[in-house]
């Protein structure tokens, strides 16, 4: 059952293989903090905290093992703060292997945030909760800890806004020694966790993410210098009716950790990011479409592609389904720019994501991230599957990344 628990959560985040989804009826949210945030101009110490939760659905923590995991993620976001490699961690992993093994969630991200050139992802402040929900004694002694982890992070780029991640998965193996308990392994899921799954499924699942960072990371630092030389905007296609940026985002704020009851949630179903999009996009204006060979829409959760006005379009919650859409629709509603220059785009705008010439996810642009003479160097982003907002475009790790421009729609 444990590792039901653990491949569970795994398959459901997984976003990017299938399209994306989440809940939509119009509904009022939170006004957005400003849309371009510029970098502030003098360095801070970084300040944070953290706590580990013990309340377990299954199994027990001993006073010692709960500390051992206060550590590491005291260590690990010390270690993002400022952006070097962690300090204070002798002692907490059980061999060098483990260390490295454990630590290659780190490494990654450590290396996505000093990618994009001109912005500053150390962080200002920080706070998490890792909420351990299941904890198994394994045959051999060890300690096999499941949790799900709350964050939100302030980075040095974006000092006005708060980024945050909601129910980041994280497995840890504790193994008892002469010294005490010690990490034995460590993961969470990430884009490049998944993408490992994708590649060879489970077996040495850890080793292989572990040996796959350099190369990801190399795919995503050729990917920044590419979209980084994109600047130049080219007109929109025309429309009749303009798009509501802000009510889109408005709705894609209130909803980025929490599902909207008037629609189906297919997180378990290969994501919820397109259908959490084109809730958005419908909550902006963009009405739906069931004329012409192009249809979007979602009546219920029952798929039909066609025109009558029932069931659910694949375009409404599918990613590759939704750009083919959003590139051949003609006449009444969506009109929009697919694989506009990547640092074109504004609040509203999507991104599609994804590795190895397909498509896995998208995003919703909630801030331009500017450099210090206002140029856009990246995006802030809200999403469902995984539930993310405010976050750096940059740091999903998906080396691949395709603007589409939202113009308005058309009678």
């Amino acid at each position: 059952m444990f590792k039901q628990i653990a491949r569970g959560a795994a398959l459901a985040l997984c976003v990017l293989a299938a399209g994306c989804a989440q809940d939509l009826s119009p509904a009022p949210a939170p006004a957005l903090p400003q849309q371009a945030v510029e970098a502030a101009p003098g360095p801070a110490a970084p300040v944070g905290s953290g706590r580990v939760e013990t309340d377990l659905e299954e199994g027990s923590l001993t006073p010692e093992q709960t500390a051992l995991l206060q550590r590491f993620m005291d260590g690990y976001y010390q270690a993002l703060a400022r952006l070097q490699a962690p300090e204070g961690m002798d002692g907490l992993f059980a061999s060098d292997a483990a260390a490295q093994q454990s630590l290659a969630g780190l490494t990654w991200q450590l290396g996505l945030r000093t990618l994009t050139e001109g912005a500053d992802y150390s962080l200002v402040s920080w706070q998490y909760l890792l909420r351990c929900t299941a904890a198994r004694q394994e045959a051999d002694g060890s300690v096999t800890v499941q949790a799900q982890e709350d964050n939100t992070q302030i980075f040095a780029q974006t000092p006005g806004t708060e980024s945050r991640q909601y129910g980041v998965h994280h497995s840890f193996t504790l193994t008892p020694g002469p010294e005490g308990w010690r990490i034995a392994a460590h993961s969470s899921f990430d884009a490049l966790y998944l993408t490992t799954i994708r590649q060879g499924g489970w077996e040495d699942l850890e080793a292989r993410y572990a040996a796959a960072v350099p190369a990801f990371l190399e795919a995503n630092r050729a990917a920044a210098a590419a979209l980084g030389a994109q600047r130049e905007a080219g007109p929109l296609p025309s429309a009749d009716h303009p798009y509501d940026r802000q009510a889109a985002l408005d709705y894609a704020r209130q909803y980025t950790a929490a599902r909207n009851p008037a629609w189906d949630d297919y997180a378990g179903m290969g994501g919820n990011c397109q259908n959490y999009v084109s809730q958005c996009l419908y909550a902006g204006g963009i009405p739906m479409d069931t004329t012409g060979a192009a249809v979007w829409k979602w009546f219920d959760g029952t798929v039909a592609n066609d025109t009558t006005a029932a069931g659910r379009s694949s375009s409404w919650s599918g990613v590759d389904e939704f750009l083919a859409y959003a590139e051949g629709n003609t006449g009444y509603g969506l009109a929009a720019q697919t694989g506009a220059p990547y640092l074109t785009g504004q609040p509203g705008d999507l991104i599609q994501m994804g590795e190895n010439g397909s498509w896995r996810h998208v995003v919703i642009i909630s801030q331009t991230v500017t450099d210090e003479s206002g140029q856009t160097i990246d995006y802030l982003v809200h999403s469902n599957t995984s539930n993310l907002e405010n976050w750096p475009a940059s740091l999903y790790g998906y080396p691949q990344r395709l603007l589409t421009r939202i113009a308005g729609w058309n009678d």
